[in-house]
């Protein structure tokens, strides 16, 4: 895998970028490069159609100064209706332009509730679009979200099917509503950075998603998934760019 999106001293700040069209999408990534930015992650699910071709991809990727970019085609957004072959025709697109890791729901060809599918059939065709991936050159990122905070032998399981199915990347979105919720959250992250042996996220939503988003990486996740700036189109569970530089950087000298 190539290491260019992973720093071995300190977890990467991804800037998370909403525009959902070339000059927003430039102005943020620009903002987020004067805020420290590390990395970029573009959903390319919320860019309208005509902003999704090369010229303009090549565009957007190309503002980002050869930073790492990490790109999301879910079928949500701009994107639903999409099939899953659009949405891997898209994310094809992107690495062809320069984009560096690819996210593929665990539960894609099967939605379910919690993000992972468990499905023969559905299983075979992701690791067969996870090959074809790799043979391009592509490294992959596998995700789930999870609707509701699960057992910690349900959430090592999740986190388990993607690293069997090829993912370069591991990324759970769980819940954490409580503080003893915080307390399992960060345990799981321990777990996971024993055990897993690959690069992983682990994220929550929630009353104290943002304090999960802001701890994981102390524990031993590989990256911080930051906005420069909130929009209305921004998750709000994301942590505040530069604020969690200074955080990081106070913590890994």
């Amino acid at each position: 895998m190539r290491r260019d999106f992973f720093d071995n001293r300190k977890p990467s700040l991804v800037a998370m970028i909403s525009g959902d069209n070339t000059r927003d999408v430039i102005t943020e990534v620009t903002n987020s490069l004067y805020a420290g930015a590390d990395a970029f992650g573009i959903q390319l699910c919320r860019l309208k159609e005509e902003f999704r071709t090369e010229e303009e991809l090549k565009k957007m990727f190309d503002a980002c100064e050869g930073k790492p970019i990490y790109v999301t085609s879910y079928r949500t957004g701009q994107s639903a209706g999409y099939t899953y072959k659009q949405c891997v025709e898209l994310l094809v697109r992107a690495y062809g332009c320069g984009a560096t890791l690819l996210d593929i729901p665990a539960d894609f060809y099967c939605p379910t509730r919690n993000g992972t599918t468990f499905d023969e059939e559905a299983v075979r065709r992701q690791k067969e679009t996870v090959e074809m991936l790799h043979g391009l050159g592509a490294d992959v990122l596998m995700s789930a979200h999870h609707a509701e905070l699960l057992s910690e032998d349900e959430i090592i399981r999740h986190a388990f099917a993607q690293a069997e199915r090829g993912a370069d990347v591991v990324k759970l979105v769980t819940m954490c509503n409580t503080e003893e919720d915080v307390i399992f959250n960060l345990s799981i992250v321990g777990r996971l950075k024993r055990e897993l042996g690959k690069p992983f996220l682990y994220l929550a939503n929630g009353a104290y998603g943002r304090l999960i988003r802001q701890l994981s990486p102390t524990f031993g996740a590989s990256m911080y998934l930051c906005v420069e700036h909130y929009t209305p189109a921004s998750t709000k569970a994301q942590t505040h760019l530069a604020s969690t530089k200074l955080l990081r950087d106070n913590l890994f000298l």
